[in-house]
This record gives C-alpha cells, structure tokens and sequence, in this order.
C-alpha cells in the first residue's frame, strides 16, 4: 500500500514520500546507507515505522484541520495559548517555535520532515528499537499502529530528537527565545 503524504489529509500516514527520503539522504551523504534499506523493499515500511515515534511527542499548538476533516497526524499545526505566551501571528495563519522561527499552518515544517526522515533511517537498521520485551503502548500514525516503549524508554534517535526539541509542548523541549 503505497504512502500518503497528502498535508492535512484523514489518511495520511507519512511526513516524507519515499523519493523524498532518497533526496535527503542523497543530500545528507547518507545514499548508501538508505539504498540498502530500499533494496531491500523496506524504505515503505520504514517510513511508516520511522513515524510512530515522531507522532507520539507533545507538540506546541493543535493539529491545523485545515480542510475540515480531523487530519491523521499531528502536522500542520496551528498556535495555541502556550504557557501564557500567545504563539498565534498574523490572525492565526502561523506559529513561531521556541526557536522564534515562523511557520504556516499550511505545511509540515522541515525539520520535522526531516526528524521523520532520521528516526526512520534509525529505526530501519535497528530491528531492536521495538523489542516487545520492554513495556509499552500502542501509537498509531494513520493507519498503521504499533506498541512501542514508554516513559524513558521511549527514545527518539538523537538527530530526530534535536530536530523536534523547538516544536515539544514540554519544558525540556529548549527555551523560548526572544
């Protein structure tokens, strides 16, 4: 079943298309080690896998629902009231992180794409990310669900976890600059 990476969309159940993902890597010096996984007819699975745990963080803002369907994934977003500082710019059409970068509604900012993008490169060559053995929960990222490790167990890969650390609700997701 072929990705759908549709912004906003009901069903969509990835951030980044599979010839997206060979672009980045391409571009991160990195081709060789994601080729392996597409030849060996993973890189769908792995995108979808690499998700889950990008999904299961908390992120500043709510969902966008821009088209007024309840999109599946927690990108777009759009601002909230967060801790008693207003987010919200330019009659609620775009959000500053706790970088002070701006970002529309309308689109899935790139380093969460490409947080998406490492944690599935992780993920794909560390069949062990998911060992049942550990205590878990089911995340869901539409319409894939999987039970994954929680409380401190559950680890982002380091590359994803920097890349998303300005986007989490959570005080240890960094400052506020202003």
């Amino acid at each position: 079943m072929a990705l759908t990476v549709t912004i906003g969309s009901a069903t969509a159940d990835s951030y980044n298309s599979e010839d997206e993902a060979v672009a980045y890597f391409l571009a991160t010096g990195r081709n060789d080690r994601w080729t392996a996984i597409v030849n060996a007819g993973r890189s769908e699975s792995a995108l979808r896998l690499g998700m889950l745990l990008i999904e299961a963080e908390d992120y500043m803002g709510e969902r966008a629902n821009t088209s007024n369907v309840m999109q599946s994934l927690e990108f777009p977003r759009k601002a909230t009231n967060y801790r008693g500082r207003d987010a919200t710019l330019q009659g609620g059409t775009t959000w500053t992180d706790k970088r002070g970068r701006e970002w529309t509604s309308l689109v899935i900012p790139t380093p969460i794409k490409h947080a998406h993008l490492e944690q599935s490169l992780a993920m794909a060559e560390n069949n062990q990310w998911l060992n049942d053995r550990y205590s878990g929960q089911e995340v869901s990222a539409g319409s894939t669900t999987v039970k994954v490790r929680v409380g401190s167990d559950l680890k982002l890969c380091l590359a994803a976890k920097v890349l998303v650390r300005p986007f989490l609700a959570s005080a240890q997701g960094g400052v506020i600059r202003n």
